[in-house]
Parts: C-alpha cells; sequence; structure tokens
C-alpha cells in the first residue's frame, strides 16, 4: 500500500472511530436522563438504590452478548457506568484496609467512586457505623480481623470479589452494605455457621475464624443453624 492509499485509509478508520464516539456520547446522555427519571420515581420510597442481583443479571446478559470482548473490558466499562449512575442517584463512599482492598474495590465501584482507607479493621467499622462510609471491602484472608464483628453491623454480603470468580476457592473477598439479598438466578449464598461443616451438596468454606466460618452453597435453607447474609451472583 502507497503512502496516498494508507493515509486515505486511515484518516476514513478514524471518521469511523469518531462517529462511534458521538453515538456513544448521545446514548450516555440518553441513559444518563433516564436514570434521572428512575431516581425521581425512586424518590420516598425506601428503594435500596443498590441492587446486587440486578447488576449481575444485567452483566452476565452483557457477557454473554460481547462476543471477542475481553470480559475484563465489558465488565469495566458497565461497571463504570452503572457506579456512575449511582453516585448521581445517591452519593456513596467505599471503605477499605490495606492496596488490595483498594485494588478490589475499584474494580466493583469504578474509579468514580470514592474510597477511603483505614489503618485497621476497628476504624473502618466506626467509620461505617457513623455513614462515613457505606461500603466494606472485607478480604477473606483477613476474616479473623472482621468476621466476628459483622454481627453488629447492620446490612449483609452484596458481593463477592472478583467479580470474575468461579468458585469459592477464587474469591478474595466480599464486600458489606446495606442492601436486598436477593437472588439473581445462579448464585452462591452466604452463610456465618458453626465450625461444623453444614449438611449442603458443594459447600465451600472460605474463611474459618475463632467466631465461626463463613461457607457458600448452591442451596439456601431456612431451617439451618446460622445467619443468612444474602447472595452473590457468579458471572463466570
Amino acid at each position: 500500500m502507497n503512502a496516498r492509499l494508507f493515509s486515505e485509509s486511515l484518516s476514513d478508520l478514524r471518521a469511523q472511530i469518531d462517529a462511534c464516539d458521538d453515538a456513544l456520547i448521545s446514548l450516555l446522555k440518553k441513559r444518563m436522563a433516564i436514570v434521572s427519571d428512575v431516581a425521581q420515581l425512586k424518590k420516598g420510597q425506601h428503594d435500596p438504590f443498590i441492587r446486587p442481583a440486578r447488576e449481575t443479571q444485567i452483566l452476565r446478559r452483557l457477557l454473554a452478548e460481547s462476543g471477542t470482548l475481553p470480559p475484563a473490558f465489558v465488565m469495566a466499562v458497565w461497571r463504570t457506568l452503572m457506579m456512575g449512575a449511582l453516585q448521581y442517584e445517591d452519593p456513596f463512599r467505599v471503605g477499605y484496609v490495606g492496596e488490595e482492598g483498594l485494588k478490589l474495590g475499584i474494580q466493583l465501584f469504578g474509579a468514580i467512586t470514592p474510597h477511603q482507607g483505614f489503618s485497621g479493621y476497628p476504624d473502618l467499622f466506626h467509620a461505617y457505623t457513623a455513614r462515613e462510609v457505606h461500603f466494606l471491602i472485607l478480604p477473606l484472608n483477613k476474616a479473623s480481623s472482621w468476621l466476628g464483628t459483622l454481627k453488629t453491623l447492620s446490612g449483609s454480603i452484596l458481593f463477592h470479589l472478583p467479580l470474575l470468580a468461579t468458585c469459592a476457592e477464587t474469591m478474595e473477598a466480599v464486600v458489606w452494605g446495606e442492601g436486598v439479598p436477593e437472588s439473581s438466578g445462579h448464585d452462591f449464598s452466604w452463610h456465618h455457621l458453626p465450625k461444623r461443616a453444614p449438611p449442603l451438596p458443594h459447600a465451600a468454606m472460605v474463611a474459618e475464624t475463632a467466631e465461626g466460618s463463613l461457607w457458600t452453597s448452591e442451596e439456601t435453607p431456612e431451617d439451618m443453624q446460622g445467619t443468612f447474609w444474602g447472595y452473590t451472583g457468579l458471572l463466570g
């Protein structure tokens, strides 16, 4: 290809990219207008603005339609869109301890969401109780520092991290906050149970402490000893 044809082809492709960018901006403006309508409709309804099941269902649908696009790319784009809309609807902050907590928090809540670091879990829980932060990133390898305290906090487990984890062994952290425990149709259910293994098929322990153990299972028995803390949807 000579220099002239190369220049013309490159200009044409760049023009196509510019047209895509213009269309994306137009769609984003339309999406945010609808988000504004949703926010107005929900005013005074006490409807939680974080809906993990719906978010998980959306991401599953988008990943199924993404073709050759890398799943991590699709998730990063749509998590940013979702969190931008939620910040517009009702601004919130995320609390964490350690750099790994920040990394996992940004994966879920996006860089657009304010994240606040703390030197230890007592300070983190105090900030949550005081409503200085609204969601907590809790690494499973530090469960002995926080698992027992969850009994005293309002809220539930809303997500596991990373979101693309496909089984209990690949989960690194959970997200705690106010929300509605609801099934997305393909979940692991979280329980705080005694140390004995629950009589459930495919149950897996992901954290063990003196206060008890945290298990995942594909079932949620209502009559089992222990506290049901919500659903976490598997995307993989």
